[in-house]
């Protein structure tokens, strides 16, 4: 009888711990909650459901915006997809783990695995069918990261209506959607619907992409209605100069946006440039009457993210009173500094932003035309190469040689500085690029010349209106010297901290648990 009871028993238990695992299964079906592996390795649980995409495309979704950040960071070109090696860390293997994840039992990647040039661009589409409302969603994420030498068409601005290089890319977005569609429309549902999401270089090509659907002139193989179009990008680059893009029409396009961030500033407003859309922006100290509250919340899921600290800090500094600067001559001793700048709480990051690129745009590079002519072509083959891999670039001059020529020049040519400054300064100019085209080398495939002796013509053609844009306004060029040269103790540039991925995901988070 004891040996029956205990029997009895221990068969109970093993029920109820059965009835335990398959409740909590069920509790976490219900909840929605995914646990999810994002950009190299990034780990943040979300939510997900179809009814997302149920909803009019018009109304802004703070899920739908968290959900489309986590698939723009798991289509990233990852360098170790979902804990997993990649050879040549090329395919989306986080992303398409992602979207099977959330039922997408078709899923494309395209152009992962080709060269990566200054025009390419890559993207993870997927399809799933939601039979009970007889409806298709295709899934379409631009990869906005890790992307190599396709951050010199960040810079091929040109002066096209479109910024040229993200127009090229969402030429090529168009294309492999086309392709999915040819390939898989006779699987599709008697409705269709289309979740597009970008982040940085991605977000601006989408934004174009998505403006394109909208306007039926995109020749992808489907007629899209906009009411079915869920465009939701990141940190979006103003990439066009069309006088409507406020029109009611392309309000069904979301882009979500950190007001201290360069990045969505750094093609010039002031040139006419901007985005398609509805601005969402995220909460900023100049923005947000209790930031400091939520910025401690937004730190401690970044912080959860990364098992990193957060670190935010800006300074303007604006040139100190005569009186206050003759006060510290007088006042000078071995312990004390001349105070040349003081700082002004008043201005905030983003104002600050605003003002810069406007003073770029306006009294420095002055056009698009000037900027193409001058400086586009340097900047595409110069900033990729920093960027990209340091090793592709080289400079084997120094600065005893450099002094030995100028002082060289000066002797030969000092009767022709009073004689014929022009004609003086225009041969310091062919001496200087000269010399810079001999000792700075760019390494690589897609620019095999290099810099050259032109590019550097071009470019110290400019430097008089750089000087003297930077000198009257010497608040904002040593604010920018201070801004730029700032890192976090852990050795971040301050400057692109708040266009991180992660930083944009916290504070989603931070958002989407105050809202809920």
């Amino acid at each position: 009888m004891k040996q029956f009871s205990k029997r009895t028993i221990s068969f109970l238990l093993a029920l109820v711990l059965l009835y335990l695992t398959l409740s909590a299964s069920a509790a976490a079906q219900e909840s929605g909650l995914i646990h999810g592996v994002l950009r190299n390795g990034v780990i943040s649980d979300y939510t997900y459901s179809d009814e997302y995409f149920s909803r009019d495309s018009y109304e802004y979704s703070l899920d739908t915006a968290l959900i489309s950040l986590h698939f723009q960071m798991a289509a990233m070109q990852n360098d170790n997809g979902a804990g997993k090696e990649i050879e040549l860390a090329k395919m989306p293997d986080a992303g398409i783990e992602f979207l099977n994840t959330l039922g997408f039992d078709t899923v494309k990647p395209y152009g992962y695995d080709l060269p990566y040039t200054t025009d390419s661009i890559g993207c993870l589409i997927g399809q799933k069918n939601i039979d009970s409302r007889n409806e298709t969603v295709i899934a379409l994420g631009i990869r906005g990261g890790n992307y190599e030498w396709e951050w010199g068409g960040n810079l091929k601005i040109g002066t096209g209506e479109e910024h040229e290089g993200f127009s090229i890319a969402k030429d090529g977005v168009l294309q492999y959607l086309s392709d999915f569609i040819s390939n898989f429309k006779s699987t599709f549902n008697s409705t269709v619907k289309i979740w597009i999401t970008g982040f940085s270089r991605s977000a601006a090509v989408g934004n174009l992409a998505a403006a394109a659907l909208i306007n039926g002139s995109s020749s992808v193989g489907y007629d899209f209605d906009e009411h079915n179009i869920f465009a939701y990008f990141f940190e979006v680059p103003n990439c066009t100069t069309f006088a409507g893009v406020k029109d009611e029409k392309y309000s069904c396009i979301f882009n979500v946006l950190n007001p201290i961030d360069f990045v969505p500033r750094f093609v010039p407003e002031a040139w006419g440039y901007g985005k398609y859309g509805t601005d969402v922006f995220l909460p900023s100290a100049e923005t947000t009457e209790n930031y400091a509250l939520l910025r401690s919340k937004m730190e401690k899921e970044y912080n959860s993210i990364t098992n990193l600290n957060y670190y935010e800090d800006f300074t303007f500094y604006e040139l100190n009173s005569v009186s206050g600067v003759v006060r510290d001559i007088l006042n000078y001793s071995s312990i004390k500094k001349i105070g040349l700048f003081k700082a002004n709480d008043s201005v905030g990051q983003g104002e600050y932003l605003d003002d810069l690129i406007k003073l770029l745009a306006t009294k420095i590079i002055k056009s698009p035309e000037n900027f193409v002519e001058n400086y586009q072509g340097f900047l595409m083959k110069l900033l990729p190469a920093l960027i990209v891999d340091s090793d592709n670039f080289s400079f084997t001059g120094n600065a005893a040689q450099i002094i030995s020529l100028l002082v060289s020049f000066l002797q030969k040519n000092i009767v022709t500085f009073f004689v014929s400054p022009v004609r003086f300064w225009d041969g310091l100019r062919r001496l200087l690029a000269q010399y810079l085209s001999e000792n700075m080398k760019i390494k690589n495939v897609y620019f095999p010349e290099g810099l050259t002796y032109d590019d550097f013509y071009k470019l110290l053609g400019e430097l008089d209106d750089v000087l003297l844009g930077l000198l009257s306004e010497p608040d904002y060029a040593y604010t920018t010297y201070r801004f730029l040269s700032s890192r976090s103790p852990l050795g971040d540039f301050i400057c692109f901290v708040p266009h991180y991925q992660e930083v944009e995901l916290a504070w989603l988070r931070t958002l989407a648990k105050q809202e809920h």
